[in-house]
């Protein structure tokens, strides 16, 4: 089990991780002028809860601002913590109904600027493939294997963190197959624009993911659909955050 991880604060995130047997890469970026009034509010986390779980999250939060980066960082935190809290009492299962639920609670107690997070929260089961999963209002996730159409990750979708109180979370469950691919992602991939204002769009997205090749991994797919997405905004003014994530299940075949 191992990791690495490097930064440039402010313009761009990439986090990868190989951890037994599931391949996950993560992106933001943002280049902007120095007097740009856009400003980067997501979060993404992936870490393992024990031994053969994942957890991972991604969220976007509406608004700007130093007041809605503060916001973004306390959402962030309490996720977190929550999962870490809660995976020590329920070592067999971790719903993460339950813990959207909690953050919900939690995080619109002191909510007087009125904003809101959309979020997805998921736990994978390394040895399974299970997945379970909860979303917030957030874009819904694909799954696809190379050189298939991609296609929404099963599950509903419920309204973002702050929106709703007490708002009852559900989770939903599926499997990955070996080699099968998970891509999230916010709306700043879909919602690129380029010069003449003509928007990206899911259908380019989808076009650009079921063109991965049979020996493509979840580096080559995060970077492929970044490097697409800047080169159909080359010559306009970046309006948000390009954030994505790439998860790729393999299993380990002595298991």
């Amino acid at each position: 089990m191992g990791g690495r991880w490097w930064a440039t604060l402010g313009l761009a995130i990439v986090v990868a991780l190989w951890l037994g047997g599931l391949a996950a890469y993560a992106k933001a970026s943002l280049l902007l002028d120095v007097a740009s009034p856009i400003s980067i509010f997501i979060v993404m986390f992936f870490f393992m809860l024990d031994e053969h779980r994942a957890y991972f999250s991604i969220g976007d939060v509406c608004g700007k601002g130093i007041p809605a980066s503060l916001f973004m960082v306390i959402s962030k935190t309490l996720c977190k913590s929550l999962a870490l809290r809660f995976s020590s009492f329920a070592l067999t299962q971790l719903d993460p109904g339950y813990l959207m639920r909690q953050a919900n609670l939690e995080i619109s107690r002191d909510n007087t600027e009125m904003f809101f997070v959309t979020a997805i929260i998921g736990v994978f089961d390394l040895r399974t493939g299970e997945l379970s999963h909860c979303n917030a209002g957030h874009d819904m996730p694909l799954r696809f294997t190379p050189g298939s159409q991609p296609t929404e990750l099963e599950g509903g979708s419920s309204p973002p963190i702050c929106v709703v109180d007490e708002y009852d979370y559900q989770t939903y469950r599926t499997r990955l197959a070996p080699g099968e691919f998970l891509c999230l992602f916010t709306d700043g991939v879909t919602e690129a624009f380029n010069a003449k204002q003509e928007m990206y769009g899911r259908a380019r997205l989808n076009a650009s993911l079921g063109e991965c090749g049979q020996g493509a991994t979840a580096q080559d797919v995060l970077e492929g659909l970044c490097a697409v997405v800047h080169e159909f905004e080359s010559g306009a003014d970046p309006s948000d955050d390009l954030t994505a994530m790439v998860l790729r299940w393999t299993p380990d075949p002595r298991a």
